[in-house]
């Protein structure tokens, strides 16, 4: 039960060996991050949910000021 991996777009825990590892944007940082999904169509969801927002994002923001 410890340490299960949950699944970065819908949050739902993943079985051992099933799970999607995918390199993707994140919001508010820079580059490719390593992220889980449990399955191809949560992992398209994050995908366009991401690219909107960064889209829409303001240049030279700071997270914190966001909250």
């Amino acid at each position: 039960m410890f340490f299960r991996k949950k699944c970065e777009f819908c949050g739902r825990q993943i079985e051992k060996g099933k799970e999607i590892t995918e390199k993707v944007e994140v919001y508010g940082r820079v580059g490719l991050w390593k992220r889980n999904f449990c399955s191809e169509e949560c992992l398209e969801k994050y995908k366009k949910a991401t690219s909107e927002l960064m889209k829409r994002r303001r240049p030279n923001v700071c997270m914190r000021c966001l909250r």
